[in-house]
């Protein structure tokens, strides 16, 4: 598990489907991102089950990370502001 990235506790309780290691993962393959506000990003990932998740971030120190939201699959609000067309 990647020692940078630390998780807010309620994702894992709100998302029993989601784990630690499915976020991590889908966190380091990333296929898009975009910084919201300064230091909160939204990123979208595949974990190893092949999911999307939707991963919302703020950047911390020293290249650390505090995730506070994961979710699967991501809403479509959220290919709209990354400017995601998921029609083509």
């Amino acid at each position: 598990m990647d020692n940078r990235l630390f998780f807010d506790k309620h994702i894992i309780a709100k998302h029993p489907d989601i784990s630690e290691e499915d976020i991590g993962y889908a966190w380091e393959n990333a296929i898009a991102s975009k910084e919201r506000k300064q230091d909160d990003y939204i990123v979208l990932g595949f974990d190893i089950k092949g999911r999307l998740l939707q991963i919302g971030a703020f950047r911390l120190d020293y290249g650390r990370w505090f995730i506070y939201h994961a979710l699967t699959p991501p809403q479509e609000c959220t290919f709209k502001e990354m400017g995601i067309d998921r029609r083509k």
